[in-house]
């Protein structure tokens, strides 16, 4: 990966939306890694420092909310890295607990992309 590269992790449970997400943020020119449920995001975000996460707020092991909870009380490689919430419900105490943690986002779905990567491309930058 070169230097200066914007790295993504993109935490979705959902095999086709998951697939998308990678290959439109590939296009855009970000290394994305990803993974389909919440201990192994966790896990990832532990160990490798990424400028932005993806997370869908229901996902199977450890919810989203759950996950970036604890990545933000511990001390590993992306504790404090900009997460955008995904999720399809529009319930207000849903997207209050989510962006009641520290540098987070939420996003509807279904994913308008040109939104989602003009987001992206903000928080990378704004990262650096």
């Amino acid at each position: 990966m070169p230097e200066g590269a914007i790295r993504i992790l993109c935490v979705e449970d959902e095999p086709d939306l998951r697939e998308d997400l990678v290959d439109v943020l590939r296009e855009c020119g970000y290394y994305v890694d990803a993974a389909a449920d919440g201990p192994t995001g966790f896990a990832m975000a532990q160990a490798q420092r990424y400028d932005v996460i993806l997370c869908d707020v229901l996902l199977p092991g450890m919810n989203g909310h759950q996950l970036v909870s604890d990545l933000r009380q511990g001390s590993g490689a992306s504790s404090g890295t900009p997460v955008i919430f995904l999720t399809a419900y529009a319930d207000r105490k849903i997207h209050d607990d989510c962006t009641s943690l520290a540098n987070t986002q939420v996003i509807m779905k279904p994913v308008d992309y040109r939104n989602l990567e003009s987001l992206v491309s903000s928080i990378a930058i704004g990262a650096r």
